[in-house]
């Protein structure tokens, strides 16, 4: 971790954080009024799941630049990387919705308690359709919910981790919704 600058202003400090690899990158700052901001080289932002005074973030391998700031000095503040399995993609609602082909096995990772993964189906035509979400973190571990949704926000099918089911769907728009349990999850979907 290298301190590019540091300013008066505000306590605002900038740091400059190299990641080897994919993983999680978690700042633990002493004082709750202490705020994290997080970009790349290119200026883009990031979201930080905040959990009172720790901040994480799945990260893509690459240059970004921590700024912890606050109206206050904090005391201390930590920050730490570790190479896990993440999720860094933005698809937290339907809006921001990953697309996912039918007939297409995709993975997926679930990093705080109110991380939601949101897919989007689109269904060519009226049948039987097929969906299985399974956890890879532990053998039948059950915890997270899911569910699949028609455009109009009415859930179809829900509660198909570790299982398969089938629902009989017209053409549209489909979300599946993947909610954390209690605690991280990596997936399958098809």
């Amino acid at each position: 971790i290298q301190q590019v600058t540091t300013t008066n202003l505000r306590y605002n400090s900038l740091y400059k954080v190299e990641l080897p690899e994919d993983g999680v990158l978690t700042v633990k700052t002493s004082h709750l009024d202490s705020h994290v901001g997080l970009s790349n080289r290119e200026g883009q932002y990031f979201y930080l799941h905040e959990k009172g005074t720790l901040h994480a973030v799945g990260l893509q391998k690459g240059t970004y630049y921590v700024r912890v700031y606050g109206s206050e000095q904090p005391r201390s503040f930590v920050i730490n990387f570790e190479a896990q399995p993440v999720e860094y993609e933005s698809n937290d609602s339907t809006i921001t919705a990953n697309p996912l082909p039918i007939a297409t096995l995709t993975h997926g990772y679930l990093l705080e308690p109110d991380d939601t993964d949101i897919l989007k189906v689109k269904v060519e035509q009226d049948g039987e359709y097929r969906f299985t979400v399974n956890n890879l973190e532990r053998e039948g571990y059950t915890d997270p919910y899911v569910y699949l949704e028609n455009e109009k926000g009415t859930i179809v099918l829900s509660h198909f981790m570790n299982v398969t089911k089938q629902v009989t769907l017209t053409k549209g728009t489909y979300y599946i919704g993947i909610k954390h349990g209690s605690t991280q999850n990596a997936y399958n979907v098809l």
